[in-house]
């Protein structure tokens, strides 16, 4: 008779490992391809094939603590007895303290990082602003000095119009007055 998988779990799970080998199906069963068919237990235990002996050693060690964990590991979920709704497993006051302070800590870290950032943001928009005021104050100064070196080369030529028309107007002094 078969068994099925659930029964072969409990089995396992209850004894902590795996029992005798249950007695095989009667060959002439209907499978694929018209082969022998194979029940999970037979698979495990298979002792001759190599890869038979690593699944059976990773089912063992992969789930040691299936039953110990039942009642903790689904927040106090599947435990027994027939209350209503979810029950929660109450948590040790300084546990709870602690695990707020956490959570505070975490947050607060959090937090800090994002003013960091947006602390970062707008320095780097400032150096920019800088940057871009600085480049347009030293073409407005270009600009002004090449305005002055104009005016004062205009000025340069109106002046030397200027001192040649007194030179054509020469001033001497005369000996006409006597002190």
């Amino acid at each position: 008779a078969r068994r099925t998988a659930e029964e072969v779990w409990k089995e396992i799970s209850s004894s902590g490992g795996l029992s005798a080998p249950a007695p095989a199906p009667a060959a002439g069963a209907a499978g694929r391809g018209g082969g022998p068919e194979m029940t999970l237990e037979d698979f495990l235990a298979r002792e001759d094939d190599p890869r038979a002996t690593a699944v059976e050693g990773n089912m063992v060690v992969g789930f040691p603590n299936v039953t110990e964990g039942v009642g903790t590991a689904g927040g106090g979920r599947g435990g027994g007895g027939g209350g209503r709704g979810r029950k929660r497993t109450l948590m040790d006051p300084a546990d709870r303290a602690a695990m707020q302070r956490q959570k505070r800590m975490i947050k607060n870290r959090e937090s800090a990082a994002r003013s960091r950032e947006r602390k970062q943001a707008y320095i780097a928009e400032l150096e920019a602003q800088v940057a871009e005021l600085e480049e347009e104050h030293a073409q407005l100064l270009r600009e002004q000095e090449e305005k002055n070196q104009k005016r004062l080369k205009e000025i340069k030529e109106q002046a030397v119009a200027v001192v040649i028309r007194k030179k054509t107007q020469d001033l001497r002094r005369t000996n006409s007055m006597e002190w």
